[in-house]
């Protein structure tokens, strides 16, 4: 079967897999490693703007009753 009857899904990870035979393996850990990171970066906004939206919330609250 030649690359051009194959799919274009079966093409990217024929190429994916190629990728990575090719890189040094500390590259590849690099990249797992800046994943991680990432994610672990954007875990912590998210959960840091609930706290926010949250104690903003409680502010709010607070002060339409108050005012009242």
């Amino acid at each position: 079967m030649t690359d051009n009857e194959k799919g274009m899904v079966a093409q990217a990870f024929g190429a994916m897999n190629h990728a990575v035979r090719v890189l040094p393996p500390a590259f590849i850990v690099m990249a797992l490693l800046n994943i991680m990171f990432l994610a672990v970066t954007f875990y912590y906004l998210l959960v840091q703007q609930a706290d926010r939206t949250e104690l903003l919330r409680q502010i709010l609250t607070t002060c339409t009753v108050q005012a009242k």
